[in-house]
């Protein structure tokens, strides 16, 4: 498996490209998204490589979720409280 980002997808013609993180570009056709995921331009995604008719091709594309948590207020309070000698 692939991973890379979503560099352009045109949702009316059902086509776009990925960039690689190995800097490479794959086209990509909407049949190719598993289980009839949507993209959108900058997703983060995970995909089979492979040598079409005319150049490097994605199928078996699924987007890469990545989830966030912000800081908590909390964090880093035990370095900041005083020590109890």
């Amino acid at each position: 498996m692939e991973t890379g980002k979503v560099k352009f997808y045109n949702r009316e013609k059902r086509y776009g490209f990925i960039t690689g993180d190995n800097g490479t570009d794959y086209f990509f056709h909407e049949s190719m998204l598993v289980d009839g995921q949507q993209v959108r331009d900058e997703d983060k995604v995970e995909f089979n490589a492979v040598d079409g008719d005319r150049g490097k091709q994605a199928t078996d594309i699924s987007r890469i979720c990545l989830l966030y948590t912000s800081p908590s207020p909390r964090d880093g309070l035990l370095s900041r409280m005083p020590s109890s000698a």
